[in-house]
């Protein structure tokens, strides 16, 4: 009966096939209630990172005191413009949505001017690129040791295959 229901949900033209999805992974992981608490404190950690990263960038980069650019603000902010990061495009949608959060947000503390929030997102994409950047360069510099452990694994696994 509940699979019935699931195929005539997925034949609603547009919108069917990913609410049939999403009714499919709701019912998968309704299952695996220790997985679904794993991802969400993971998820609380992340979200939580990110607020005092850009907390801390905030801070470094206007010359207040702690309390005017306030953590709470952040812990607001920050992951609702998160939530802009769905949409699939490089640049734009999570700065956009700091430009209009950031001042508008009241929370204790003084009102933040327009564009502060831009110049932490930006301020954000800069340092992410700069690990990026790192990481690149790391790769690249262990790109022949990891072709050889790479071989070594395959020819482990080739011979454990050739003795079954």
């Amino acid at each position: 009966m509940v699979r019935g229901a699931i195929r005539l949900v997925g034949r609603i033209p547009r919108v069917g096939r990913p609410m049939k999805s999403v009714i499919e992974a709701v019912r998968m992981y309704k299952r695996e209630p220790r997985v679904l608490t794993i991802s969400a404190v993971m998820t609380v950690g992340v979200h939580s990172s990110f607020a005092i990263g850009c907390y801390l960038i905030a801070c470094g980069l206007f010359d207040f005191h702690f309390s005017n650019l306030s953590l709470a603000r952040h812990f607001v902010v920050m992951p609702l413009s998160a939530a802009m990061q769905v949409i699939p495009l490089p640049m734009g949608p999570t700065e956009s949505a700091l430009y209009y959060l950031y001042p508008n947000v009241r929370i204790a503390g003084p009102i933040v001017t327009n564009g502060q929030g831009l110049i932490v997102a930006f301020a954000y994409r800069l340092i992410t690129i700069l690990i990026a950047g790192l990481g690149v360069f790391y790769y690249l510099g262990n790109r022949r040791e990891m072709a050889e452990v790479i071989h070594e694994a395959d020819q482990e696994e080739t011979s454990g295959r050739s003795a079954d």
